[in-house]
């Protein structure tokens, strides 16, 4: 699979040299169209990610060899429309064909969780336990049958063996996956799991398991990114293991699939409460395991995060730093909205996001109410969005920006010739800091963030690396934000000594009185309907 015992082929020289790119079985149908080109090998997968996207999405850099133009061409680049990879049907049905990809029905995951044994490797599966193609597509063209579900599982594995040998996963897994399907009123057999072990061809394994596990690697990203699939992150490891924020392709499996799906689609299951509690209605799940996302990274700030991360074989660092770069172009710079709503966000978040707003190039809608920005954040996304042409609507309301910053922003949304009703800064909240504080730190924030981007756009190696003094008023406003949040506490904890004099005076005890949410809290998902289509919160966003 592709986790601490994913990758190894990568570190294999290449026998033939730098100049042998084409992947082996493209070499027929390459020597078809170029001539006799020799014997060929599978290391061409040093490149072979950043090329694809490059000449998919007619992103600026050098041309790639012919060699890599034929090999990119006939793994099917361009066959999916762009900015449909990651919201349609068609990536999913290249990722599936030819069979190299397998997804488990999930009455085969329950039914082994009942007998308590531990999932086969995908060449032990038993042929009715997987969906083929075909039906799968059938049945989501079939409007008397339900729409299969896909999830993919991101998980560490505990030994390299077998990642699950005593089933500490599956007790979590095999539970939860019947309440889904209860609460979603479909069958397990309707439920389709991306689950590495099960997915992909493991060791030991032959010549073609090794190919067909290379060709199964390249699409890897789609059960991640997609917008029609739900990711669960099985985040709790026993104890003495590896944690699973440490591990280098759970980073990357959370981080793609932070990017642009629905926010109820991303859920950590670790976080819920109670493993043998009733679920009557799936918003109490997504409630309580709702993952609390983090502003996109450019491509080069990943990396270099990579480099802290657990990887059983080196190699894989690189391979997934390369993945990571096309999902970010195809999902981040293809998504027509985002929304990162009642995410509690502050400036800093804002800063973070700003950074990455200018490869937005398709962006029509952002939505960021119900967060935590003042003027010094409000202003830097305002100032990052300037680049994104194709901008109709950005909701900011629900926020914390000062009147001075609202003005101006309203007065620059109106002389750029965007929709008249599309800037909502509506409902904002006092942020505890004088007017004057307020434009100080949003005039400091944008100099910063201007330079930032001058930066990044006169040497794309100095992506995520802020200058002196962009710097400076990052920590400044961390510094606020501190500040802002201990006056918050000071206050709260008063009122909770008030309350609690007040409930001893009455004589009850304030344990049983009902805590209530604030209105600019996050909004409770009650919009979920297992159809990320019609969710009012979609957005159009380890060695193992």
């Amino acid at each position: 699979g592709r986790g601490d015992e994913g990758g190894a082929e990568e570190a294999e020289a290449c026998p033939q040299g730098p100049g042998a790119v084409i992947a082996s079985e493209c070499r027929e149908g390459a020597s078809e169209l170029l001539g006799p080109i020799g014997n060929c090998c599978h290391c061409d997968k040093r490149m072979e990610e950043r090329v694809r996207v490059a000449l998919e999405l007619q992103l600026p850099g050098p041309k790639p060899a012919a060699a890599h133009l034929v090999g990119s061409a006939m793994r099917g680049v361009g066959e999916v429309d762009k900015t449909r990879y990651y919201r349609e049907w068609d990536s999913i049905r290249a990722a599936l064909t030819g069979g190299d990809t397998r997804l488990v029905r999930g009455s085969f995951i329950e039914s082994t969780y009942q007998l308590g044994k531990p999932l086969p490797r995908w060449q032990q599966l038993p042929k009715d336990s997987f969906w083929d193609v075909e039906d799968l597509l059938h049945d989501v063209g079939d409007l008397t049958r339900p729409t299969p579900k896909i999830i993919a599982v991101s998980y560490g594995w505990l030994s390299r063996e077998h990642p699950d040998p005593e089933g500490f996963h599956l007790k979590v897994l095999g539970p939860m996956m019947k309440r889904y399907a209860a609460c979603s009123r479909i069958g397990l057999e309707s439920i389709a799991v991306f689950i590495d072990w099960c997915s992909l061809p493991q060791r030991p394994w032959s010549d073609l398991e090794q190919k067909a596990r290379h060709r199964a690697m390249r699409s890897i990203d789609v059960w991640y990114a997609h917008q029609l699939t739900d990711v669960w992150l099985l985040s709790a490891v026993p104890e003495g293991g590896v944690p699973f924020d440490e591990r280098g392709w759970t980073r990357f499996e959370v981080a793609a699939a932070s990017m642009v799906s629905p926010l109820e689609a991303v859920l950590d299951l670790a976080q819920w409460p109670n493993p043998n509690a009733d679920i009557k209605d799936w918003s109490e799940v997504v409630d309580a395991c709702c993952l609390r996302r983090r502003p996109p990274q450019l491509p080069d700030a990943f990396a270099s995060e990579q480099e802290s991360k657990s990887f059983a074989f080196q190699e894989d660092r690189k391979l997934v730093s390369d993945k990571y770069w096309g999902v970010f172009h195809r999902a981040l710079g293809c998504a027509e909205q985002l929304a990162y709503r009642g995410l509690s966000w502050t400036d800093v978040e804002a800063h973070r996001l700003a950074l990455a707003l200018p490869r937005c190039t398709g962006l029509r809608q952002l939505d960021l109410s119900y967060n935590e920005l003042s003027s010094a954040g409000a202003t830097a996304i305002a100032h990052a969005l300037e680049q994104c042409s194709a901008l109709e609507r950005l909701n900011l309301s629900n926020n914390m920006i000062g009147e001075e910053t609202a003005q101006q922003m309203t007065s620059t949304w109106m002389v750029s010739r965007r929709p008249e009703n599309g800037l909502d800064l509506s409902a904002q909240r006092a942020s505890g800091f004088s007017p004057e504080s307020d434009l100080a730190a949003a005039q400091a924030l944008e100099r910063g963030s201007t330079m930032a981007m001058q930066a990044t756009t006169a040497s794309p190696r100095n992506s995520g690396q802020l200058p002196e003094e962009s710097k400076q008023a990052l920590s400044a406003l961390i510094a606020r934000q501190a500040a802002f949040e201990a006056r918050i506490e000071s206050a709260m904890a008063k009122v909770a000594e008030s309350v609690a004099e007040l409930s001893t005076a009455v004589g009850k005890d304030i344990s049983t009185v009902p805590q209530s949410r604030p209105a600019y809290g996050r909004p409770v998902l009650k919009t979920y309907t297992g159809s990320h289509g019609s969710s009012a919160s979609s957005s159009g966003g380890s060695g193992r």
